[in-house]
């Protein structure tokens, strides 16, 4: 399992992305919040969008998830 974090800032188009804890793009981020551990993208995703309506998958961390 990995941890996973969302960042606070949203990016331009209003979206937060949830990231995991190797990525690239998460070390960079000012401000982001921990999401705890989970099994996969879509449980972190659910996660995050306790805590933001528009929330999306980091395109480096699981393009396969990003929308």
């Amino acid at each position: 399992m990995y941890r996973y974090f969302v960042n606070n800032k949203a990016l331009r188009d209003g979206y937060h992305e949830v990231h995991h804890e190797i990525c690239f793009f998460l070390k960079i981020a000012k401000s982001k919040k921990d999401l705890g551990e989970h099994e996969n993208f879509q449980e972190a995703v659910a996660e995050a969008e306790k805590h933001y309506d528009k929330v999306k998958a980091c395109k480096a961390c699981c393009p396969k998830c990003y929308k």
